[in-house]
C-alpha cells in the first residue's frame, strides 16, 4: 500500500499535498530513482527517527528506511510506500540540511508521512465526496518510473487524521505547532485553496484548533 505524496510549488513556498495509493507497490519501490548523499541521508534519517521514537511504531524503529528520492517531477516532496519505507525529495532534504528555514517543512513532511504509515487509510467516517478526484493527478512518470501505475486516493478523513497524528508527534517532541499552522496559513495567503481531498482551509483550521487547545 503506497502512501503520501506531497508537492512544493515554485521556490518551495507553496505546498500542495496530494495523497495516493498505488495498486502494486513492490515494483514501484524497486524503481523509484534515489540519490546517494550520505551526509544528507543521515540528517533525514536522524530527523525521521526522532519522530518514529514518539510514534506507535517506536519498537519497530530499526525497520524504518528513509530514502533520498530523485523524483522526475521537481515539486514532489515525498512518498510513503508503507512497510516503514519513506522517500523524501533530495531537493527538499539538501535544502533543509543547509538552511534551518526548511527544517520545519521537512519535519512536517516526515511527521505526516510517518503518521500515514501508522494509520494507513484509517482516520474516521468517510463521506462520499472523499473519493472524488485530484486537481493535479500524479503519474508514475512524475516519480521517475517507467511503465504504467494506477493510483487510488486516500480519503479526506485519512488526510486530516494524519495531520492530527503528526501534530501529536510534534507536541511530544516539543516542536512549536505555530510552525505547522504558518505553513498552511502561507498557502492560503498565496491563494492556494487545495482540492476536495486536501482542503487547505480545513487543514489550517484543524491545525489552529489543535495548536490553540490547552495541554492535557
Amino acid at each position: 500500500m503506497c502512501g503520501l505524496i506531497s508537492h512544493l510549488g515554485r521556490g518551495f513556498l507553496k505546498l500542495v499535498v496530494i495523497t495516493s495509493l498505488c495498486s502494486s507497490c513492490a515494483p514501484l519501490v524497486a524503481r523509484i530513482p534515489t540519490v546517494s548523499d550520505e551526509k544528507v541521508a543521515q540528517f533525514v534519517r536522524a530527523t525521521g527517527l526522532e519522530i518514529v521514537a514518539v510514534s506507535e511504531q517506536r519498537d519497530s524503529w530499526t525497520a524504518y528506511r528513509f530514502h533520498l528520492a530523485g523524483f522526475a517531477r521537481p515539486d514532489i516532496l515525498g512518498l510513503s510506500t508503507g512497510n516503514h519505507q519513506v522517500y523524501i525529495s533530495y531537493e527538499l532534504a539538501r535544502r533543509a540540511y543547509r538552511d534551518d528555514a526548511y527544517q520545519w517543512l521537512l519535519r512536517q513532511t516526515l511527521a505526516h508521512e510517518i503518521a500515514h504509515d501508522v494509520l494507513g487509510r484509517r482516520g474516521g467516517p468517510e463521506k462520499s465526496e472523499d473519493q472524488n478526484g485530484l486537481a493535479n493527478r500524479i503519474t508514475g512518470s512524475d516519480l521517475g518510473l517507467s511503465g504504467w501505475f494506477s493510483f487510488r486516493l486516500y480519503p479526506r478523513s485519512a488526510e486530516l487524521a494524519a495531520d492530527r497524528k503528526a501534530m501529536e508527534y510534534w507536541s511530544k517532541l516539543g516542536w512549536d505547532c505555530s510552525h505547522w499552522v504558518a505553513l498552511f496559513a502561507d498557502f492560503l495567503a498565496q491563494g492556494y485553496q487545495g482540492d476536495v481531498d486536501h482542503p487547505t482551509k480545513e487543514r489550517l483550521e484543524q491545525a489552529q484548533n489543535i495548536c490553540a487547545a490547552p495541554a492535557a
